[in-house]
C-alpha cells in the first residue's frame, strides 16, 4: 500500500502552518489509513478513531480494541494504538499521543465538523496550550484529486454497477415490484464482487420524481417510467450511477426527453476540462439545457465521488472550483415533468484533454418487457 497519502498530508500541514493533521470522520480516517474501518461506518456514535500525521513524518492510528487486529493487518500507518472505549475516553488518548509527539503547545489541524462539541471541550482542557484549527477544508481539497489506487477502486465499482444496470433491465418485466428490481441489483452486484450496497433508489410511476426513494412493493405497470440510482461500495469507495427506463414501449415524449438528456451529457463532457471553473460550466450547461426546453430538477449537475457520495468539487451556480486532472466526478442531467422523472448519471475521470468514462448510459432509453 502506498504511503503517498501520508506525505501529501504532511505537505498540506506545512503549507497551512500546522504541526499535525488529525482525521476524525470515517471518510478521512479511511483516506489516511488506507482502508475503511468496519465499525466506524456503523451507527455507534460514541466510538472514536483518530489518525494523526505530523510534519516531522510521524503518524499514529488510535483505534478501539475490537478493531486492533484489523488495523494491524490493513492500515498504512504502522503505529497502532488501541484503547478501551469503556474505560478510556478517545480524545484523552488523542491528547496523550499529541503530548508524546511534542505537540502539547502546537498548532493542530483537526476535523471540527466531525468531532462532537463535548469531545472538543475535553481536548482543549487536556491541551490548554495547543491551538486547534478546523481541517475540514484541508481534507476536502486533498481528496478532490484521486490517487491511482483510488481511481482503480472507483473504476471497478462503477463498471460493475454499469454492467448490473444493463443486466437487470433485461430480466425485469411488468408485474414485478420495485423491491424485485432492487433484489436483482443486490444479487448481481454482491456476486460480481462489491462489498455492500449503501442504498438503491428505485422509483416507478410518479415515484420516479421522488429524489431518493427506497424500493417498495409497488407493482410495475405498462407506461411507468422507472428511475434507479445505485450506491455500491468497494473498499470504502462508492458508486453513484443512475438510469431511467420505461415499462413497455416508450412514448415519443419519453424518447425525446431522454434524447435531450443524452445530448446534454455529451455537451457537459465537452465542457469539463482541467482549468475550467465549475461555476462557468454550470452556466454554459444551463443555457444549453434551457435551449432544449428543459429545466434542471436539482440545483447541481455534478459532484466528486470517492469515500463519500458527494464530495468536492460540485458543479453548480453556488460553487466555483477549478477542474483538475485526476478528479473523479459523477455527472447527472436530471429532468422531472411532474409525473415522470428522468435521470442520467455517469461517472468520469478527468484526464488532461478528455473525460474517461467509467460508466456510459448514453444509449437508447431502455424498455422493460410487459
Amino acid at each position: 500500500m502506498s504511503n503517498d497519502v501520508l506525505e501529501t498530508q504532511r505537505q498540506a500541514a506545512i503549507r497551512e502552518n500546522l504541526d499535525a493533521l488529525v482525521a476524525v470522520s470515517a471518510e478521512n480516517v479511511a483516506y489516511t489509513v488506507g482502508y475503511e474501518v468496519p465499525s466506524q461506518t456503523l451507527p455507534i456514535r460514541k466510538r472514536q478513531f483518530f489518525a494523526v500525521v505530523t510534519v516531522d513524518g510521524r503518524s499514529a492510528f488510535l483505534v478501539v480494541q475490537v478493531e486492533h487486529n484489523e488495523a494491524r493487518n490493513s492500515s498504512r500507518i504502522r503505529d497502532i494504538r488501541p484503547y478501551n472505549e469503556f474505560a478510556q475516553e478517545g480524545v484523552v488518548v488523542l491528547a496523550d499521543c499529541l503530548r508524546e509527539f511534542g505537540l502539547a503547545g502546537g498548532r493542530v489541524g483537526i476535523e471540527l465538523d466531525a468531532l462532537p462539541a463535548r469531545s472538543f471541550a475535553r481536548l482543549e482542557k487536556e491541551l490548554p496550550r495547543a491551538t486547534f484549527v478546523d481541517a475540514e477544508k484541508i481534507f476536502d481539497h486533498l481528496r478532490m484529486i484521486k490517487t491511482p489506487e483510488e481511481i482503480e477502486k472507483l473504476r471497478r465499482c462503477g463498471q460493475l454497477v454499469d454492467q448490473a444496470h444493463r443486466e437487470v433491465y433485461a430480466t425485469v418485466h411488468a408485474g414485478m415490484t420495485e423491491m424485485d428490481v432492487a433484489l436483482g441489483f443486490m444479487e448481481r452486484l454482491l456476486k460480481k464482487g462489491v462489498d455492500y450496497l449503501d442504498k438503491i433508489v428505485v422509483g416507478s410511476g410518479e415515484r420516479s420524481t421522488f429524489a431518493n426513494c427506497p424500493p417498495t412493493q409497488r407493482v410495475l405497470r405498462a407506461g411507468d417510467v422507472m428511475r434507479v440510482d445505485v450506491f455500491a461500495n468497494i473498499d470504502g469507495y462508492m458508486s453513484d450511477i443512475a438510469r431511467t427506463s420505461v415499462v413497455g414501449h416508450a412514448t415519443d415524449e419519453q424518447r425525446t426527453i431522454w434524447a435531450k438528456l443524452v445530448e446534454s451529457e455529451n455537451h457537459l463532457l465537452e465542457l469539463i476540462r482541467p482549468g475550467e471553473r465549475t461555476g462557468a460550466i454550470w452556466e454554459k450547461f444551463l443555457s444549453h439545457f434551457r435551449s432544449l426546453g428543459l429545466e434542471p430538477a436539482i440545483n447541481f449537475l455534478g459532484h466528486g465521488i470517492g469515500l463519500t457520495l458527494h464530495e468536492e468539487p460540485f458543479i453548480s451556480r453556488y460553487h466555483d472550483f477549478v477542474i483538475e486532472e485526476g478528479m473523479v466526478l459523477a455527472i447527472e442531467p436530471v429532468y422531472f415533468t411532474g409525473t415522470m422523472g428522468f435521470h442520467l448519471e455517469d461517472e468520469i475521470i478527468v484526464r488532461s484533454d478528455h473525460c474517461e468514462m467509467i460508466s456510459d448510459g448514453r444509449g437508447p432509453l431502455p424498455e422493460i418487457a410487459v
